[in-house]
């Protein structure tokens, strides 16, 4: 009965059957994340974009699948290359879902074993749209920094 009354109290938020590739339950960043923001992206302090700035720790990539800060996932580059990065946040600037990542390069990929090998970019940290995120990943810390990720099988 508990748990059948919180599913229902679910299926009551204005969010339930939004799909849309964006935040997930959306928050006024806190100052510090603003100014972080404001800063990086180069928008000004008090501007239309910068009061518009939503936050979340979940994110939605497709219509089917979301992540959270934290995740490890793939996603497209803009060379059309498949990176790896582990996500620090999901904001939203005027309705474009973005999302920061710190990136990582490959080390060794063994695509019929499944499995490749990253190591973190020297480039830190990257702004991408959040429908650039292709899938999360299971994934492994190595020694030296090193993240070992089981790839997708759509993807090997």
């Amino acid at each position: 009965m508990e748990v059948t009354s919180h599913h229902l109290g679910q299926l009551s938020q204005p969010e339930a059957f939004k799909f849309d590739v964006g935040l997930v339950r959306g928050t006024k960043p806190s100052r510090r994340v603003k100014q972080i923001l404001i800063a990086e992206l180069k928008l000004e302090p008090h501007g239309d974009a910068a009061e518009s700035i939503l936050c979340s720790t979940e994110s939605r990539f497709s219509p089917l699948a979301t992540c959270h800060q934290g995740d490890m996932v793939l996603y497209q580059d803009g060379q059309g290359s498949c990176r790896a990065g582990r996500i620090q946040l999901h904001f939203d600037i005027g309705g474009h879902p973005l999302s920061m990542v710190s990136v990582f390069n490959a080390h060794k990929l063994d695509l019929e074993c499944g499995v490749s090998i990253w190591t973190p970019a020297e480039s830190g940290k990257n702004f991408i749209d959040t429908s650039q995120i292709l899938d999360t990943v299971v994934y492994s810390e190595m020694s030296d920094a090193k993240v070992a990720l089981l790839m997708p099988l759509e993807l090997r």
